[in-house]
């Protein structure tokens, strides 16, 4: 009786760690889906998602899942470890705990890539990022929209108080694609990002054909709406991410064949070509150049441990 009651115990309680197991990998991927599909639209959803696909790890240890290493954890906490360094010996004091806001994208890192280890299957990274590229399409055709006429969606859906809206640079009569942001350069960076993994995954043969074709749509209404934010900083690291894929994809001259393509539909709009001209204009960089001076007058100043970092 005493082996029959030990092996009726021991069922019990792996039905219990698998039912708890199932609920865990419920609650991540929730969360990896809601944080992957708001990222080209709400930072605040983003960290929602997040949260949700955190409590879900949180489960997943508790049933019995351990945590996989990863060969980000090293560079971040030394990241961490330094920021926290100049914030406590600088003159100026750490800052308050709301503004120490740098934990939140590191964790982020984490979170993503615990969730998929929880998860395991391809279909749930598949999932994901279909979800992203869905956001990106629904944020891009806004921007799109927002570079012919400046309406801001957010405010006329009553989400936002006053209207924002910011002129193209060096058109005028149109104006920079911002998305369901308040700025065209987060928009810019957020979707360039986006654009560089789904063109990434692509490339590399990574998704389903479903997903394939979404993505697809995702990265050329992604880069028609990152050439409407005139942020060059994004012009440049998309076409950094284009040589990376050239470079160590097997299908680099269709990838090439792509990239040309977009490159000389861009070179083809007045607005591009003008902001582009500017670039190393000392007068339409006016605000950059103050910003780069501070910069140095802060290392000169403090060039052993700063003024701290949030």
């Amino acid at each position: 009786m005493a082996e029959i009651s030990q092996a009726t115990g021991a069922e019990l309680l792996t039905v219990r760690r698998t039912g708890a197991l199932r609920i865990a990998r419920a609650l991540t991927f929730a969360g990896l889906l809601a944080h992957a599909g708001f990222c080209p639209i709400s930072i605040a959803g983003t960290q929602i998602g997040l949260g949700i696909a955190a409590a879900g790890i949180a489960a997943g240890i508790v049933a019995g899942f351990r945590p996989a290493r990863t060969t980000l954890e090293l560079p971040l906490l030394a990241l961490v470890a330094i920021c926290i360094a100049s914030d406590l010996l600088s003159p100026y004091g750490p800052p308050e705990l709301a503004s120490a806001t740098l934990w939140r994208s590191i964790l982020g890192f984490w979170v993503v890539q615990q969730s998929v280890s929880l998860l395991g299957e391809r279909r749930y990274r598949n999932a994901a990022l279909a979800a992203a590229a869905a956001g990106l399409c629904l944020s891009a055709v806004v921007g799109l929209v927002q570079f012919r006429t400046g309406i801001d969606l957010v405010h006329l859906l009553r989400l936002r108080e006053e209207a924002r809206w910011v002129e193209a640079p060096g058109l005028p009569g149109r104006f920079g694609a911002m998305g369901f942001f308040i700025s065209r350069l987060t928009f810019g960076h957020n979707a360039t990002l986006l654009v560089a993994l789904l063109g990434g995954s692509l490339a590399a043969g990574a998704l389903h054909r479903r997903t394939a074709v979404l993505a697809g749509c995702a990265i050329a209404l992604g880069i028609a709406a990152v050439a409407a934010t005139f942020d060059r900083g994004a012009w440049l690291a998309l076409a950094v991410a284009a040589l990376v894929v050239v470079w160590f994809s097997k299908r680099g001259r269709a990838v090439a064949l792509a990239c040309g393509v977009a490159l000389l539909g861009a070179v083809l709009l007045p607005g591009v070509r003008s902001r582009l001209a500017t670039t190393f204009d000392f007068r339409a960089n006016a605000d950059r150049l103050f910003l780069w001076a501070r910069a140095r007058e802060i290392i000169r100043d403090h060039p052993v441990h700063g003024v701290g970092f949030a």
